[in-house]
């Protein structure tokens, strides 16, 4: 693991750096998810681990700092990955996000498109809003969530699948170690969007686009919509909206064939 520092923030952004081929793929997980407990299956995975593999985790999540005079939004989270880039000097990365992940790698590409030559996008938020979490997160003021709404949040974590079943405990596991604040931060931030929307500065791009579902989400109206704008789809089986756990074998098979 290294480190990265952000002196404007007082704070260091963490992440897993594996030596590997150009373009370097640069992994960003969804939101209060760190990357480096997201992504190593997949980047493990034949002809994906031949590539240089960035895994960061966001300000607030896993090992990165909760820096408190960050903002936590899509725009701010996507200047500290430029900034990453930027020291690692890599330029014209493949960046795959997920969820929040996959907006804040729209933001990033659209603000600098020197260092994004592909997206890959699992389930990603494309409009202001936010998914059902982020909105119950939103909804609460600041101080509420973080004296009381982060542990309800990890309540229903809890009770949405029965003890020993390994695959639903993994996102469990991972939000349990993500600062509160920062979390109502990105949540609010996700609801919020961007402007332009995320789908619009999707849809302007020229780069190669792929939104990634799983096929316990569909039917997704954006299925049949997003090809006729020029982004590119798969599916994958069995998985729903935490495709890259549920099935990081196929996940990783879609991504192979997309670089490809």
């Amino acid at each position: 693991m290294r480190s990265f520092y952000l002196p404007v923030h007082g704070a260091y952004l963490r992440y897993i750096d594996t030596p590997g081929e150009s373009p370097a793929i640069l992994f960003l997980a969804g939101m209060g998810l760190p990357s480096t407990a997201t992504y190593p299956r997949i980047a493990a995975e034949p002809e994906i681990r031949e590539r240089r593999c960035i895994m960061p985790d966001l300000l607030g999540t896993g090992y990165s700092d909760a820096p408190a005079r960050f903002s936590y939004t899509l725009e701010q989270h996507a200047a500290t990955m430029a900034g990453l880039l930027d020291r690692l000097q890599i330029r014209g990365a493949v960046v795959v996000g997920h969820s929040m992940g996959g907006s804040v790698a729209i933001a990033l590409a659209h603000t600098r498109p020197d260092l994004v030559s592909r997206l890959v996008l699992a389930e990603a938020n494309l409009d202001p809003g936010g998914g059902m979490a982020s909105a119950w997160i939103a909804a609460q003021t600041e101080e509420a969530f973080v004296e009381e709404g982060f542990v309800a949040f990890q309540k229903m974590f809890w009770d949405r699948f029965e003890p020993g079943d390994e695959v639903e405990s993994v996102p469990l596991g991972m939000v349990q170690v993500a600062d509160a604040r920062a979390l109502h931060r990105s949540a609010t931030g996700l609801v919020a969007g961007t402007q332009p929307t995320m789908r619009e500065m999707l849809v302007q791009m020229t780069i190669p686009r792929l939104y990634v579902f799983g096929d316990q989400s569909l039917p997704d109206p954006d299925f049949n919509a997003l090809p006729g704008m020029g982004v590119d789809v798969a599916v994958i089986a069995e998985a729903g909206h935490g495709l890259v756990w549920d099935n990081p074998a196929d996940f990783a098979a879609v991504l192979r064939g997309f670089l490809r």
